[in-house]
């Protein structure tokens, strides 16, 4: 039986695993104050570090929690209404603790950007079903408002044919050694995508990946910056739900743009190697010392932007009336980067859950069960998005551009 039937607003309980991170401890703040959770528990390996950044705020509870132990974990979580995980990376966690958030019967919200996690989660799918239990799976920036986005875009036109999402940050005063592990995960794995309706694979550094590299304009402040192809599961999941797409693709990169060379860089001479070698006396894996120097290097690359910034950009083409019709959605930012852009709809969306206004059960991506005007109304009234601009517009197939309020 799912944990939290009969219990009043208010009244509810909610973990989040890895509270005190990046993400979590952003994630944690937005849940505390919003009037669904009368304890709002962090579960952090690092919980002196957590109580640091989180001393003061209300409903709040620690518990030192190491994931890897699932004895534990299983103790942390047993009372929850449900769980939101933070913790990366997701190619590594994210199908474990669905598995132990299922067979508790808890809810269970994640930010996965991890398509083969995705995959493995969605196998799943008929295990949350029978136990009643609701896995919302990559509701973060992208994929989360990627997702929602583009299901919203489809729904004005007739025949939805591509979705290309695009998203770019830099600047924050903090990141985790999971997001450089992800990154060099698909850097060395398989990039999907839909092209001309059917799924293909190819190598980041492969001649196929290069050809995908383009240039996008992110709006002022950001400008023009190149991208490349990421493994992100909306590739994965978008075409399985909305039908007749022929092309979804996800590309993204890190500003400065010298950062994010430097990780490229070494993961193509070969630093990702997860085998040990012996240095003096000690054993390394190269992957290991490449994430510690990647890290020991980021407040010199990060100091060179004044301020976080960041944007998701979404493009939706199809036809409407039987004419071609583009969408353009966009959320340029300044003083708002990861942290923000990843956190809120995270919460918003385990809020959701806690309410019942997702009422779905199984393993679903956000497109299969978040309504978008619902979802758009509780982000933007969030503080700490106020640096966010959203841009909203058509583009005819005469080329006309016509802003869309929303």
């Amino acid at each position: 039986m799912v944990r939290g039937k009969g219990k009043k607003m208010g009244d509810k309980k909610v973990v989040v695993l890895g509270g005190g991170g990046v993400v979590g401890r952003t994630a944690v703040r937005d849940l505390a104050k919003s009037g669904t959770f009368s304890e709002v528990v962090v579960a952090d390996k690092e919980v002196e570090k957590a109580r640091r950044y989180l001393e003061g705020i209300p409903h709040l509870s620690f518990v030192k929690t190491d994931i890897t132990e699932l004895a534990t974990l299983r103790e942390v979580i047993k009372e929850a209404d449900v769980v939101l995980n933070t913790v990366g990376p997701f190619y590594k966690f994210g199908p474990l603790l669905t598995r132990e958030a299922i067979r508790a019967g808890v809810n269970y919200v994640d930010i996965c950007d991890d398509y083969e996690a995705t995959l493995e989660q969605l196998k799943m799918d008929e295990e949350a079903r029978k136990k009643g239990v609701t896995v919302l799976t990559g509701m973060g920036s992208s994929p989360g408002v990627s997702n929602v986005v583009a299901k919203f875009c489809c729904q004005l036109l007739d025949q939805p044919e591509e979705i290309h999402i695009y998203h770019i940050h830099g600047g924050e005063p903090d990141e985790g050694p999971a997001v450089i592990y992800h990154r060099i995960h698909y850097m060395v794995g398989k990039i999907p995508m839909l092209r001309e309706g059917k799924m293909v694979y190819f190598g980041f550094f492969s001649e196929e990946g290069e050809k995908e590299i383009e240039e996008v304009d992110f709006y002022d402040p950001i400008g023009v910056v190149k991208v490349y192809p990421y493994p992100h599961p909306e590739t994965i999941t978008l075409p399985r739900h909305i039908p007749g797409l022929k092309k979804v693709t996800n590309k993204g990169a890190v500003l400065p743009l010298e950062y994010y060379e430097l990780l490229r860089n070494a993961v193509r001479m070969g630093l990702a190697e997860e085998k040990p070698l012996k240095v003096g006396e000690a054993l390394v894996a190269p992957i290991d010392f490449l994430v510690s120097f990647i890290l020991s290097k980021r407040k010199e690359y990060a100091s060179r932007l004044p301020e976080p910034v960041g944007c998701l950009k979404i493009v939706v083409r199809g036809k409407k009336e039987g004419k071609r019709m583009e969408y353009r959605f966009a959320t340029p930012s300044r003083g708002a980067g990861m942290g923000e852009g990843t956190a809120i709809p995270a919460s918003v969306g385990t809020q959701m859950v806690a309410r019942g206004e997702i009422e779905e059960k199984g393993v679903l991506p956000p497109e299969a069960c978040v309504d978008p005007m619902r979802f758009f109304e509780a982000v933007r009234s969030r503080e700490g998005m106020g640096g966010v601009r959203i841009i909203f517009e058509s583009v005819d197939e005469e080329g006309r551009v016509t802003s869309i309020p929303l």
